[in-house]
């Protein structure tokens, strides 16, 4: 029996450095797929940058119409300290909704000096964050769904 036949992933996606994000999204949507989910329940909200991945996690938590939420995203340090001020709020902003929600919500935002170091996140030499950020929902899914049969 497939254990996520019926079950609804929301994907937030932050479009900031689109050719990377896509291949954040598809590392998550072919675990997604390979666990045996189905396409129809994988649901993309995309966002202009990281910074708001937060205020439609929390949104989509509210909704109750998702099993899991995956956050992705990249956040690449530029000259200036806005990067501090971005991956804090959206570590923070990720972490408290995590531990506030009834579901999995996964951080699978990518915090890199430069985009080489982004792409060998992206497949190459350090895995694939796509891909990992998703595999950890399900798991969570699961881990989850065990401890609520407990009470």
């Amino acid at each position: 029996m497939n254990e996520l036949k019926g079950k609804k992933i929301a994907l937030v996606v932050s479009k900031f450095y689109p050719d990377l994000s896509t291949q954040l999204v598809e590392g998550a949507t072919n675990k997604y797929l390979e666990f045996g989910g189905e396409p129809q329940n994988l649901k993309r909200f995309d966002v202009p940058g990281s910074f708001e991945i937060p205020q439609v996690a929390q949104k989509l938590v509210e909704s109750k119409q998702f099993h899991a939420i995956v956050c992705l995203g990249l956040v690449i340090r530029g000259e200036t300290a806005h990067f501090d001020y971005v991956c804090d709020n959206v570590t923070r902003g990720v972490g408290e909704i995590a531990q506030d929600a009834n579901i999995p919500v996964i951080f699978g935002v990518l915090t890199t000096n430069n985009k080489e170091q982004a792409r060998e996140r992206l497949g190459g030499s350090k895995g694939h964050k796509g891909e990992q950020a998703m595999e950890a929902a399900l798991k969570m899914m699961k881990t989850l769904g065990e401890i609520q049969k407990l009470t």
